[in-house]
């Protein structure tokens, strides 16, 4: 455990350098959980035929099911999305665990994260065609919302509003956070990208760029968990010290 990162602000370099060490120390746990997730479903992807993609995508109502199927995925490779952040919450407090643990915890919010995705998509989507800046202001305070759900508990509206708490004075650094972390975990993806546009597409070839680009922009998964902890863990200190200096003196004796 970082015993300075409940304590104080950490700076993105600081974020990032104690993600690093976390991700170095526990590469084998953490490919358990990804690949435990997301090679089985990039496989079934990996399968469909482009030709008949292609042939069906003029077909009456096949973009609703293209889209149903993207959304089942991004359904499915949730469990691990919360199950990382499960890992490296009890990696940083000093307790350890393996992928199964973590994949069993996150089953068990994985319900709780479902409806707080869908609440969030309409939401969003409701800003987006209204408003195209509105959509991204709320995409960025409710950035922690899978987070509250796994490590708070927070459901819903409730999960929504706790990421709000977090990200409210300081919206433009979330976001400057939230941009830097992304580009960083996909640098390692451009030679496979490259690479995956030169070679001849095959599912082999679909399978391959698919998981390096889940392995690797898995490192912002972790490093957002990482901002969640601080920010959420300072606050509530800063909140405690500041409810205690209000209180009248008599009270606290």
């Amino acid at each position: 455990m970082d015993p300075e990162l409940y304590v104080k602000r950490y700076s993105a370099a600081e974020i990032l350098s104690l993600s690093w060490d976390l991700v170095k120390k526990n590469t084998a746990l953490l490919l358990a959980i990804i690949l435990s997730v997301y090679l089985p479903v990039n496989i079934i992807v990996s399968l469909i035929p482009e030709t008949i993609l292609a042939a069906e995508a003029f077909m009456p109502g096949f973009r609703i099911y293209a889209m149903l199927i993207l959304a089942i995925q991004t359904l499915i490779v949730l469990i691990a999305d919360l199950a990382l952040v499960y890992a490296v919450k009890e990696l940083i407090e000093g307790r350890k665990t393996d992928y199964r643990n973590a994949l069993r915890q996150s089953l068990k919010r994985w319900p709780a994260a479902v409806g707080t995705e869908m609440i969030m998509a309409v939401f969003l989507a409701g800003l987006f065609i209204l408003f195209i800046i509105p959509g991204i202001i709320f995409a960025v305070y409710w950035s922690f919302a899978l987070f509250a759900v796994m490590i708070r508990n927070k459901s819903g509206t409730f999960a929504l509003s706790y990421s709000r708490s977090l990200v409210k004075g300081r919206w433009w650094k979330v976001l400057g956070y939230s941009v830097s972390f992304g580009l960083l975990s996909f640098l390692p993806v451009i030679p496979f990208l490259v690479l995956w546009f030169m070679m001849p597409k095959d599912p082999f070839t679909d399978l391959l760029y698919s998981t390096v680009s889940n392995i690797s922009m898995s490192f912002y998964t972790v490093a957002w968990t990482v901002y969640f902890l601080n920010l959420d863990t300072v606050k509530e200190e800063k909140k405690q010290v500041a409810d205690e200096r209000k209180e009248p003196v008599i009270n606290r004796l």
